[in-house]
């Protein structure tokens, strides 16, 4: 787990969990990576290539002093700079192993290739106000822009160019964009206190779920439990963790984490040992508060349980937070659902070919039966 905090640093925490429901929090690093604060994080784990070689895992962090600073996160280690950005770096997003996305408070959107971090292309669009945050879709095929501008941009990875703008009049900026796992619908914040949801072929600005805070919004997730439904999590500054069921949008429960604003929500996906549920994936809830304080929630639909905490430091506020190894079961939920289609789709393809001897058969012993009327 890795927090950005406002003094510019950077906290590395590992998580042991055990099958008796515990958890313990433990400090691997502390490494000051800006001047100022730290506004975003990305992490893209390594891989094999074609070749046998094996990729680093990197993460990659943007600040208020204008940079994008790149790390080998095994050997703890700066491995290169970029600079590009005329002001605060205000969101990041790995694109697969391939590529980078940056988007910029002056409302620059650039993409940049991982093998020798080579500026691709800069995307334009986002013209009167930042880039506040960004979603790639799992399929790596797709990306979800938000500004202040109060318009939501759908940009197409394979060209290299915008494939839709959705324009949210009824609200002036857009906050925090969030894909679920399988990439069939997104939320995102609106002026601060509404949460809306969208399935991904919604493009009428209408959402399919509205859900309204008191409070400011920092973060929302698609949680799994462990019974494979799911329900919107969102953190807001009055301290208190909320779900609510994605279809009505009503509250199933929420919990005061009681030290301060929550600034930062994650998942992280675990096997279940419980004898009803054992073996199934679902997600834990990591939050990061402006006190610097760490929590992780066990959550059900009635309740949620506090697993354990942890106090960075009383100056580190976290400003932002991501849970590496949360990608690997979105990953292979991913490869899952793609895997069921192909399958779909396969099945579909025999159909037609088959179809298609038949015709061929029929045709050949008419040509046949004609011949032998002619002999």
């Amino acid at each position: 787990m890795i927090l950005g905090c406002f003094d510019g640093s950077l906290h590395g925490w590992s998580v042991d969990a055990s099958a008796s429901g515990n958890a313990k929090l433990r400090l691997d690093f502390a490494i000051k990576a800006h001047l100022s604060c730290t506004k975003a994080l990305a992490c893209v784990r390594g891989r094999h290539t074609k070749k046998g070689k094996q990729t680093p895992t990197l993460l990659v962090s943007g600040g208020r002093d204008e940079t994008i600073n790149v790390f080998d996160l095994a050997r703890q280690k700066q491995v290169n700079e970029l600079h590009f950005h005329q002001e605060s770096v205000s969101a990041l997003a790995f694109v697969n192993h391939e590529f980078l996305l940056s988007g910029s408070v002056d409302g620059n959107l650039v993409l940049w290739r991982v093998a020798g971090w080579e500026l691709v292309k800069e995307l334009k669009g986002h013209k009167a106000g930042p880039v506040t945050s960004l979603g790639v879709h799992p399929s790596g095929t797709l990306a979800i822009s938000t500004s202040r501008d109060n318009s939501l941009r759908m940009w197409d990875l394979q060209e290299g160019r915008g494939a839709s703008r959705m324009l949210l009049s009824a609200f002036k900026e857009l906050g925090a964009v969030q894909w679920d796992r399988k990439g069939k619908s997104y939320g995102l914040v609106a002026d601060d206190k509404t949460v809306l949801v969208f399935h991904v072929a919604n493009s009428t600005g209408e959402a399919d779920l509205r859900v309204d805070h008191n409070r400011r919004v920092n973060a929302l997730q698609f949680c799994r439990l462990r019974d494979g439904s799911r329900v919107l999590a969102t953190a807001s500054d009055d301290g208190v963790l909320r779900f609510f069921h994605l279809e009505t949008g009503e509250i199933l429960h929420q919990v005061d984490c009681g030290d301060g604003r929550l600034r930062t929500l994650n998942l992280a996906s675990i096997c279940s040992f419980d004898h009803e549920y054992k073996g199934a994936l679902f997600d834990l809830c990591v939050v990061g508060t402006s006190k610097g304080g760490v929590q992780i929630w066990d959550v059900e639909k009635t309740h949620s349980k506090l697993l354990c905490k942890a106090q960075c430091r009383s100056s580190a506020h976290v400003v932002c937070a991501l849970f590496r190894d949360s990608l690997e079961a979105c990953d292979a939920e991913l490869k899952t659902s793609v895997g069921d289609q192909d399958e779909v789709h396969e099945s579909e393809g025999s159909e037609e070919k088959d179809k298609l001897k038949r015709k061929t058969r029929a045709k050949k012993s008419a040509v046949v039966s004609r011949k032998k009327r002619r002999k």
